[in-house]
């Protein structure tokens, strides 16, 4: 494997939207009692996504104001099935800490 095949590099895309960016939201215990206590909420974003672009897709689709994004890039995992060994695809998960008195409602996503 040559070095510049390694890294996979991710553009946005011209045509894209700030529907684009979100995926979904990961609603996990952890991430619930997260919520409850900082004020804080996990989404799935796209691979290209980066940070200026995700706190203006919140702030233009909720209405809120966005105070601090973080992002984590969660790799795919391994297993086998059919004693075959295969590896899941990899996510982009975005933390989003809003500012006080702001509520997105997950409930109608």
């Amino acid at each position: 494997m040559k070095l510049n095949q390694r890294k996979i590099i991710y553009k946005n895309p011209q045509n894209a939207t700030f529907c684009d960016v979100l995926k979904s939201v990961v609603v996990t215990e952890l991430s619930t009692k997260v919520l409850e206590g900082l004020n804080v909420y996990t989404f799935e974003v796209a691979k290209w996504a980066h940070k200026p672009i995700i706190k203006k897709s919140i702030e233009y689709l909720f209405s809120v104001n966005v105070k601090k994004v973080n992002i984590k890039n969660q790799p795919g995992k391994g297993k086998f099935k059919n004693n075959k060994y295969k590896v899941t695809s990899s996510k982009k998960i975005a933390m989003i800490t809003l500012e006080k008195n702001q509520v997105i409602d997950v409930n109608k996503l």
